[in-house]
Parts: structure tokens; C-alpha cells; sequence
């Protein structure tokens, strides 16, 4: 191993690589194999700013962080590849500025697996810039 890299420094060993979520594993495999590859037309228009959903709305008086404004049912696409068994909604919803005097507006996306889990048991992910 070249020293400096891949974690490994004179007199230390290399860190081992972590094993996969097993909450994932088997679900991945199978949004493989019953996807398909995304049309150059869905490819292209995941790409182009002209959907309305994204023009925000005045901010609703009273609105409180995590009040929901929009929700809109899209496909996944990934890397030109669209999984099968995952369910996906665009939202638009309040949050608060940077610092945090006054409310703004976000919007995330949200997937949903359909491995026939409950979703009331399911371990939540979640990424979030600000």
C-alpha cells in the first residue's frame, strides 16, 4: 500500500471499509432487477428548468417549519437508470432562513421503498443541506 494513502500512515494500519447497510442490501438488488434504463426524452427532461412546481408561493401567514405546500409524484431516475419498487414525490414545504428569523422555502425529495415493510417500522434516512 503507498504510504498516505487509503488511510494508511506509517506505523498505522489501513481502516477496513465498513460492510453495507443491511437495510438496503437485498431492497437494491431488487430496484435493479425489475428497473430499467431510462429513455434519452426522461434522461433530457430531468434535466430542463420549466416545471411549474418550482415556483415558490408567498410563504402562508402563520406557516410553521415543515408545513408541506406542494407534493408531486415523479419517477426516480439515477444515473440514466430509473429502479424498479421505489416510490418517489418532489415537496415543497416551510423552513427557516440561515438564521433563523424568518420563514423560507425548501423543497427535497422523498423515496419510499415498496419492499412490503410497514412504514411505521421502517428506519428513516435523510440528507439535508443548508
Amino acid at each position: 500500500m503507498i504510504p498516505g494513502r487509503h488511510g494508511a500512515h506509517k506505523g498505522r494500519a489501513a481502516r477496513r471499509t465498513s460492510r453495507p447497510n443491511p437495510t438496503l442490501n437485498g431492497f437494491v438488488l431488487g430496484t435493479r432487477k425489475k428497473g430499467r434504463n431510462a429513455t434519452p426524452a426522461e434522461n433530457f427532461a430531468g434535466l430542463t428548468y420549466s416545471d411549474p412546481f418550482y415556483r415558490e408561493p408567498r410563504v402562508p401567514a402563520g406557516a410553521k417549519p415543515g408545513t408541506l405546500l406542494r407534493a408531486k409524484k415523479v419517477d426516480v431516475l439515477f444515473t440514466g437508470f430509473k429502479p424498479g419498487n421505489v416510490s418517489a414525490w418532489k415537496i415543497m414545504y416551510v423552513t427557516e432562513n440561515t438564521r433563523r428569523t424568518a420563514n423560507d422555502i425548501s423543497t427535497g425529495i422523498i423515496l419510499l421503498p415498496e419492499d412490503g415493510r410497514p412504514n411505521s417500522t421502517r428506519p428513516i434516512g435523510a440528507f439535508r443541506l443548508r
